[in-house]
């Protein structure tokens, strides 16, 4: 799988592995959600400067990032994008956020710049919607009774042990 292919899968929730993460965590864990929304970023920035060819001073994500801004490959949105998830796994490294309401926009926003990376690179022209997770509908347990062969052998078995003396 190409590296667009996976960043699509990560952000739009089809895929496997690292991406369930920060989708499946959005809204029981938001702060793992940031971190995981931050680590994609990074790995997509990377792979923005792989792609491109783009010259790096630097080995911090903000270099990356400020190199992309310089060559003109993020401009706009996108450099604003990657800036919020940067600042928002750092918040979450740091002061553990537990903000249900924000965590779900940074998901929002790792599906656009993989959209946007798709495009860019893929030369897909597919259009596409994000749809936001929803928790899913609990389902009520059935209840498990026990059959009146199990209580008989319970009695039966009871009956052959010796009784204490």
């Amino acid at each position: 799988m190409s590296g667009a292919a996976r960043a699509r899968c990560w952000a739009s929730g089809r895929g496997g592995g690292a991406r369930g993460r920060g989708e499946l965590t959005v809204l029981t864990n938001p702060n793992a959600a940031y971190v995981s929304a931050g680590q994609f970023g990074e790995v997509l920035a990377e792979e923005f400067v792989t792609r491109t060819g783009t010259r790096v001073e630097g080995t911090r994500p903000i270099d990356r990032l400020n190199a992309l801004t310089r060559a003109g490959v993020l401009v706009g949105w996108s450099r604003a994008a990657f800036g919020t998830l940067r600042r928002g796994r750092n918040d979450a490294a740091h002061h553990h956020l537990f903000d249900t309401t924000k965590a779900p926009e940074a998901l929002k926003l790792c599906w656009q710049l993989g959209d946007l990376f798709d495009r860019a690179m893929g030369g897909t022209r597919a259009v596409t919607a994000f749809v936001p997770p929803t928790l899913p509908a609990e389902t009520p347990r059935p209840i498990r009774r026990r059959s009146r062969s199990c209580a008989r052998r319970r009695t039966i078995t009871g009956a052959r042990r010796p009784s204490p003396a």
